[in-house]
Protein backbone atom coordinates (compact mmCIF):
# COMPACT_ATOMS: atom_id res chain seq x y z
CA UNK A 1 0.00 0.00 0.00
CA UNK A 2 1.36 3.41 -0.94
CA UNK A 3 1.33 6.38 1.44
CA UNK A 4 -1.42 7.96 -0.64
CA UNK A 5 -3.55 4.79 -0.47
CA UNK A 6 -2.98 4.52 3.26
CA UNK A 7 -4.03 8.14 3.86
CA UNK A 8 -7.17 7.57 1.81
CA UNK A 9 -7.93 4.37 3.73
CA UNK A 10 -7.39 6.16 7.06
CA UNK A 11 -9.81 8.94 6.08
CA UNK A 12 -12.43 6.40 4.99
CA UNK A 13 -11.93 4.46 8.22
CA UNK A 14 -12.32 7.60 10.34
CA UNK A 15 -15.43 8.66 8.42
CA UNK A 16 -17.01 5.22 8.83
CA UNK A 17 -16.41 5.12 12.59
CA UNK A 18 -17.33 8.76 13.27
CA UNK A 19 -19.94 8.93 16.05
CA UNK A 20 -20.23 5.17 16.55
CA UNK A 21 -18.64 2.46 18.61
CA UNK A 22 -19.65 0.12 21.39
CA UNK A 23 -16.98 -1.66 23.43
CA UNK A 24 -18.93 -4.92 23.54
CA UNK A 25 -20.19 -5.15 19.97
CA UNK A 26 -17.69 -3.21 17.84
CA UNK A 27 -14.18 -3.68 19.27
CA UNK A 28 -13.16 -6.62 17.10
CA UNK A 29 -14.64 -5.18 13.91
CA UNK A 30 -12.98 -1.81 14.57
CA UNK A 31 -9.51 -3.24 15.15
CA UNK A 32 -9.78 -5.80 12.33
CA UNK A 33 -10.74 -3.02 9.93
CA UNK A 34 -7.98 -0.70 11.18
CA UNK A 35 -5.30 -3.37 10.91
CA UNK A 36 -6.34 -4.62 7.47
CA UNK A 37 -7.70 -1.55 5.68
CA UNK A 38 -5.38 1.12 7.10
CA UNK A 39 -2.22 -0.76 8.08
CA UNK A 40 -2.41 -3.36 5.33
CA UNK A 41 -2.28 -6.50 7.47
CA UNK A 42 -3.12 -9.44 5.26
CA UNK A 43 -3.54 -12.08 7.93
CA UNK A 44 -4.82 -11.35 11.43
CA UNK A 45 -4.32 -14.87 12.78
CA UNK A 46 -1.33 -14.66 15.09
CA UNK A 47 -1.28 -10.86 14.87
CA UNK A 48 -4.18 -9.98 17.14
CA UNK A 49 -5.83 -11.88 19.95
CA UNK A 50 -9.08 -10.64 21.45
CA UNK A 51 -10.04 -11.25 25.07
CA UNK A 52 -6.60 -12.61 25.96
CA UNK A 53 -6.80 -13.97 29.49
CA UNK A 54 -4.66 -12.68 32.32
CA UNK A 55 -4.88 -13.59 35.99
CA UNK A 56 -5.07 -10.58 38.32
CA UNK A 57 -5.25 -11.16 42.07
CA UNK A 58 -6.45 -14.71 41.44
CA UNK A 59 -9.24 -13.59 39.07
CA UNK A 60 -9.36 -14.21 35.33
CA UNK A 61 -9.51 -10.93 33.39
CA UNK A 62 -9.58 -10.21 29.66
CA UNK A 63 -7.40 -7.91 27.55
CA UNK A 64 -9.62 -6.36 24.87
CA UNK A 65 -6.98 -6.66 22.14
CA UNK A 66 -3.44 -7.99 22.31
CA UNK A 67 -1.41 -7.22 19.18
CA UNK A 68 2.03 -8.66 18.51
CA UNK A 69 4.05 -7.97 15.35
CA UNK A 70 7.80 -7.98 14.70
CA UNK A 71 8.61 -8.26 18.42
CA UNK A 72 6.41 -5.26 19.26
CA UNK A 73 3.51 -5.89 21.61
CA UNK A 74 0.49 -3.64 22.11
CA UNK A 75 -2.31 -3.95 24.64
CA UNK A 76 -5.59 -2.22 23.81
CA UNK A 77 -8.12 -1.24 26.46
CA UNK A 78 -11.26 -0.37 24.53
CA UNK A 79 -14.12 1.72 25.87
CA UNK A 80 -17.37 2.78 24.23
CA UNK A 81 -17.75 5.97 22.25
CA UNK A 82 -17.16 9.07 24.32
CA UNK A 83 -16.07 7.35 27.55
CA UNK A 84 -13.80 9.63 29.56
CA UNK A 85 -10.21 8.32 29.72
CA UNK A 86 -9.68 10.00 33.08
CA UNK A 87 -12.75 8.47 34.75
CA UNK A 88 -11.92 5.74 37.23
CA UNK A 89 -14.15 2.69 36.89
CA UNK A 90 -14.78 -0.09 39.41
CA UNK A 91 -12.56 -3.13 38.84
CA UNK A 92 -12.16 -6.54 40.42
CA UNK A 93 -10.47 -6.36 43.79
CA UNK A 94 -12.77 -3.45 44.66
CA UNK A 95 -10.46 -0.81 43.21
CA UNK A 96 -11.06 2.14 40.90
CA UNK A 97 -8.87 2.50 37.80
CA UNK A 98 -8.73 4.62 34.64
CA UNK A 99 -8.71 2.64 31.37
CA UNK A 100 -4.93 3.11 31.15
CA UNK A 101 -4.44 1.92 34.73
CA UNK A 102 -6.65 -1.08 33.97
CA UNK A 103 -4.51 -2.02 30.94
CA UNK A 104 -1.30 -1.43 32.92
CA UNK A 105 -2.61 -3.72 35.66
CA UNK A 106 -3.19 -6.43 33.06
CA UNK A 107 0.27 -5.86 31.58
CA UNK A 108 1.95 -6.05 34.99
CA UNK A 109 0.38 -9.49 35.48
CA UNK A 110 1.55 -10.98 32.17
CA UNK A 111 4.71 -13.03 31.87
CA UNK A 112 7.70 -10.77 31.20
CA UNK A 113 8.03 -12.00 27.59
CA UNK A 114 4.35 -11.17 26.93
CA UNK A 115 4.37 -7.65 28.38
CA UNK A 116 3.50 -4.73 26.15
CA UNK A 117 5.78 -2.18 24.58
CA UNK A 118 2.78 0.11 24.16
CA UNK A 119 -0.64 0.50 25.74
CA UNK A 120 -3.48 2.05 23.75
CA UNK A 121 -6.71 3.26 25.30
CA UNK A 122 -9.40 3.81 22.71
CA UNK A 123 -12.93 5.15 22.86
CA UNK A 124 -13.53 5.04 19.11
Amino acid sequence: MTDKEQKKAAKEFAAYWKDKGSEKSDTQTYWNQLLTDVFGAEKLTGLVKYEKTVTVDGNQQYIDAYIRHDNVTIIVEQKSLGKDYTEKLHQSGDIMLTPYEQAKRYDDNLNKKEQADYIITCNF
